[in-house]
């Protein structure tokens, strides 16, 4: 069966790289059922950009209200059976529709695939794939159910059914951000996960998101520690409606969330508020978080055992510093926190 694919390109003053994206998305081997460009309130050139394109795009200029808004009212216009939502600064190859069609299978919620990330700086080196392990695919939700997450690409790498996503949009509005965790988190539950394993598209990390700068304001770790609960209150939801069993306690083993936590508290200890756990307790349950995690090198363990100890004890003119050791770009091109996407999604700061 051949399957339909509409491309919903989602966009806020990233008129710099726009064109890039609705190219790519218009030099298809096989063209997409329709290309949706929207346009959230941006104060740049974007409007113009997207004007310039005539009637080889469908454009949709809304007040600026976050990308979620965007995901809903781009999914309106649509009419394919898959839809892929494209990030504005990323790219598409020329294959993903033709192989995307060819690669669905009926039942399935959504299809994913690795991306090239690549920096604004231009070299000659091979470019880092996200996620680095393997792709999962068939039925996730066990894995799920169990951690409280699995292994997704990030937003631009994902396709999703049209029946599944008129099951869930529209989406609520109230947070502006990571629409990608109500459609990805979402997917287990209405049907098995397909996965292409080869990369089809480039994740572009630059200064206009949230994962370039080698120190995060206390603002955007908080974000970023909220949209955990988020994520996991919404696998507890929906696993409490089909009379799943979901334990919400997930992330206290979770050393990604957990680095988030402590460093939040030793940046801002104000801002800490969601279960009252000291540095000390957070510290406990980092180290113990970070021994167990199973694919994970024994080097590897030891550095995380000592960065929850330092920071713990850190003195406050330290702080900023020893927290920046976990945002340090790595050799595979992202920040230390994001070294291993299979703990996180990554997200665009939107």
């Amino acid at each position: 069966m051949n399957y339909s694919v509409s491309i919903v390109i989602n966009n806020y003053n990233y008129g710099h790289y726009l064109k890039d994206a609705i190219n790519s998305a218009l030099n298809q081997t096989v063209p997409a059922r329709e290309i949706v460009v929207v346009d959230d309130g941006s104060t740049d050139c974007s409007r113009a950009i997207v004007e310039s394109y005539a009637d080889l795009i469908f454009p949709v200029f809304q007040e600026n209200g976050g990308q979620r808004k965007a995901y809903n009212n781009g999914f309106r216009v649509t009419s394919g059976d898959l839809i892929l939502f494209l990030d504005a600064d990323d790219i598409l190859d020329s294959t993903v529709v033709e192989e995307i069609s060819r690669a669905w299978k009926p039942g399935a919620s959504k299809l994913h695939f690795p991306l090239r990330v690549a920096s604004s700086k231009s070299d000659d080196k091979p470019l880092p794939i996200v996620p680095q392990d393997r792709l999962p695919e068939g039925d996730l939700l066990p894995v799920m159910l169990g951690s409280g997450k699995y292994l997704s690409s990030p937003g631009s790498g994902n396709v999703y059914s049209r029946a599944f996503l008129k099951a869930i949009l529209p989406m609520s509005e109230s947070s502006r951000y990571c629409a990608d965790t109500i459609t990805i988190f979402s997917a287990p539950f209405h049907g098995n996960i397909l996965a292409i394993h080869h990369p089809l598209g480039i994740y572009r990390v630059h200064h206009g998101n949230a994962y370039t700068a080698t120190e995060t304001s206390s603002k955007d770790i908080q974000r970023f520690i909220e949209n955990d609960f988020e994520r996991v209150e919404l696998i507890a939801a929906e696993s409490e409606k089909r009379g799943l069993q979901f334990s919400r306690n997930c992330l206290n083993s979770d050393m990604h969330h957990l680095k988030l936590r402590l460093a939040l508290l030793r940046l801002n200890p104000r801002v800490e508020s969601f279960d009252h756990v000291g540095v000390a307790g957070l510290a406990l349950r980092g180290i113990r978080a970070a021994v167990k995690r199973g694919r994970a090198s024994p080097r590897r363990k030891l550095f995380f055992v000592a960065w929850f100890a330092v920071l713990a004890m850190a003195p406050t003119r330290m702080v900023r510093r020893v927290v920046s050791l976990g945002f340090i770009t790595t050799g595979n091109g992202l920040p230390g926190f994001l070294s291993r996407p299979a703990q996180l999604l990554l997200y665009k700061n939107h």
